[in-house]
């Protein structure tokens, strides 16, 4: 009770802050949040009805098994909380990524095409650096294993197993995307003659191994996508349970605190990964810079972009892909904050009962208070210290 009371509780933020900012500032009060929701939903914000049990349940995970298990295999996320598990981690993060750059420089060395390597290089720099920028940002604090405080927020809010279901169906989506791309590279080495497509340099050994590098790659790019997605589609989740709960208590008072917290969540989730996304954004834009230098240089790849139909159809469907997957996450992460807008037109256009307002009402003060709170609020998903919108992902597209 000592640790959060209110006074305790912001000479801790303010230690935490290492230098004049208000930014953040803004961070370790979100932090704090989210590390004590149980404190603040039992103040009065909790049914009386609910029990013990309900209110401090058994912490499960919106995860799937086996799509922990990938993260955990290359290295976003650790099998176990200790130092040898971190210490394997980052093994799993660092000897594939220097074997797929070794892959990368010895292809060019043997002949292979200088652009086409840079560009799969690019994507080996771009996957290290979004992974490091994960764990820097305290992904396993999130999603576990050291803690899952996002888990604990949406169990207590009730949308866990929505959450669960709307994170397979984005896995099964990214994992197609994934074979997708890994058997258009395997086709390329196969059927394309011409090093530019991604034909293979020599025989044996050297046919298969850039492909094994390649789905390596592919691989890491792959699950920091779904981790994006799988946070992204999390924080709906969190808003449309803010607003469902609203609708069926009408209770203001609880409103607004428990926006109070929404809002901290999106601040404080949205900015683990920003940084991953952009990293990945980055490195999406110097792969497409390599493509625009080499179309401009080489005519005869323009030429032969329709007589070799199937070698261009291959090449794009393997090199190419990751770029649709970064741009489909920033779109989800886009679709937190038009969500979060969303929410104080909806809350505006209810009609309330008599009996929920005691006497009927043409004005209900309270309910304008909370839109004005939730509108002068702005939630949502922030990159960098600024709000995605889906303007700016379309803008960013064309």
């Amino acid at each position: 009770q000592e640790l959060d009371h209110p006074w305790t509780s912001r000479q801790r933020m303010l230690k935490r802050c290492r230098r004049v900012s208000l930014e953040e500032l803004q961070d370790n009060y979100d932090a704090d949040r989210m590390q004590h929701p149980r404190v603040e939903i039992s103040r009065d914000l909790a049914s009386p009805a609910l029990s013990e049990d309900d209110l401090f349940p058994s912490v499960s995970t919106a995860l799937v098994g086996f799509a922990r298990f990938l993260l955990n295999l290359v290295g976003i996320l650790d099998f176990q909380e200790g130092l040898p598990w971190q210490v394997l981690s980052g093994f799993s993060i660092l000897v594939p990524s220097f074997v797929s750059a070794g892959t990368v420089a010895l292809n060019i060395m043997a002949g292979d095409d200088f652009r086409l390597n840079t560009s799969i290089l690019c994507y080996v720099v771009g996957g290290l650096l979004a992974t490091l920028s994960l764990r820097r940002a305290g992904i396993t604090a999130l999603l576990g294993p050291v803690e899952r405080r996002f888990d604990e927020y949406a169990e207590e809010m009730g949308f866990l197993q929505d959450w669960r279901k709307v994170s397979l169906r984005r896995f099964c989506e990214v994992t197609a995307m994934y074979v997708f791309m890994v058997s258009c590279r395997v086709l390329a080495s196969v059927i394309t003659k011409d090093v530019t497509y991604g034909s293979a340099v020599g025989g044996g050994l050297a046919t298969a191994f850039p492909g094994f590098t390649f789905s390596l790659i592919a691989l890491t790019l792959s699950l920091i996508c779904y981790c994006q997605l799988h946070v992204c589609c999390g924080l709906e989740l969190a808003i449309d349970s803010f607003g469902l709960r609203l609708f069926r208590d009408m209770n203001m008072e609880k409103a607004l605190e428990e926006w109070n917290l929404v809002q901290a969540t999106l601040r404080q989730v949205s900015g683990k990964i920003s940084g991953s996304l952009f990293i990945l954004g980055a490195t999406c834009f110097a792969t497409l810079m390599f493509l625009a230098e080499q179309l401009l240089n080489n005519a005869d790849l323009l030429r032969n972009l329709s007589t070799n139909l199937v070698d261009t159809c291959l090449w794009l469907g393997w090199l190419y892909p990751p770029i649709l997957l970064f741009v489909y996450s920033m779109f989800r992460a886009a679709a937190v904050s038009e969500k979060a807008s969303r929410v104080a037109p909806l809350v505006n256009s209810w009609k309330f009962d008599p009996e929920d307002l005691g006497d009927a009402q043409w004005m209900d003060a309270d309910r304008q208070y909370v839109v004005q709170y939730i509108i002068q609020s702005e939630a949502g998903f922030y990159m960098k210290g600024v709000r995605l919108t889906a303007g700016s992902v379309q803008k960013m597209s064309h």
